[in-house]
């Protein structure tokens, strides 16, 4: 009875557990030591960095602010006005009761009269009394101020005046060529200047008006490229007297 009592209890040598086991100590390992923490002013590096930046933006600053001060105690520099040289100032005087030209000293004056005046660069004595030739007359020059037997107080009222010369000279059997007529202003008078369309070299005529309804011509002639510059400053001078 007493072996089988055994055998269900699964044999002689089983071990029986302890019913309060002994705990286990377990030992934690101690924390390191903590760690020191030097203030960032302290690092020499950091340092090192402060000190050159400030270095540098010192002398950044300064280069700029000398250069705005010396752009600001430049004075200004004004350069002159040049003085327009009067190249007439030397010349004679031609004048008649309606109006006034210059020329050179050197130059001659064919008629004058109340109202009408031609000068010339050549003595007119010597003048070989035929048509001009180009070939050899090249550098004779003479200018013609005249007035015209019409009325305009206006540069409208004057381009109708050109036409109506056009249409006089082309019942007299001239050829009246295509023109190109602008309006011009000289020394306040009021004017039209008419240059050829088929030879931009060939003799202007201008139509001036004077003012009080009379009309007047002012024209070029003979070798006219040999005096332009003259030319513009013969007009450029001249004036009504009245």
């Amino acid at each position: 009875m007493l072996n089988e009592e055994k055998s269900a209890s699964g044999g002689e040598n089983q071990e029986i557990p302890n019913p309060n086991p002994t705990p286990i100590e377990i030992q934690t390992p101690p924390p390191p030591p903590p760690m020191e923490h030097k203030p960032i002013y302290k690092n020499k590096l950091f340092l090192g960095f402060i000190v050159i930046s400030a270095l540098l933006a010192f002398l950044i600053g300064g280069y700029f602010l000398g250069k705005n001060s010396s752009k600001i105690l430049q004075p200004a520099v004004v350069s002159p006005t040049p003085t327009p040289i009067d190249e007439t100032a030397d010349w004679r005087e031609v004048s008649n009761n309606t109006f006034s030209i210059k020329i050179p000293n050197n130059w001659f004056i064919e008629s004058n009269n109340s109202d009408y005046i031609r000068v010339q660069n050549y003595d007119p004595k010597n003048a070989p009394g035929r048509g001009y030739d180009p070939t050899q007359d090249k550098g004779l020059f003479a200018a013609q101020i005249g007035k015209i037997d019409k009325q305009a107080s206006n540069t409208e009222e004057l381009k109708e005046v050109i036409k109506a010369l056009d249409r006089e000279s082309e019942s007299s059997g001239f050829v009246v060529k295509e023109t190109k007529d602008t309006t011009v202003l000289i020394n306040g008078i009021s004017g039209i200047k008419r240059t050829s369309m088929e030879n931009p070299n060939e003799a202007p005529i201008l139509y001036f008006l004077n003012g009080k309804g009379g009309v007047f011509f002012f024209t070029p002639s003979l070798d006219i490229s040999s005096e332009k510059r003259n030319f513009e400053l013969i007009l450029s001078a001249f004036k009504f007297t009245q």
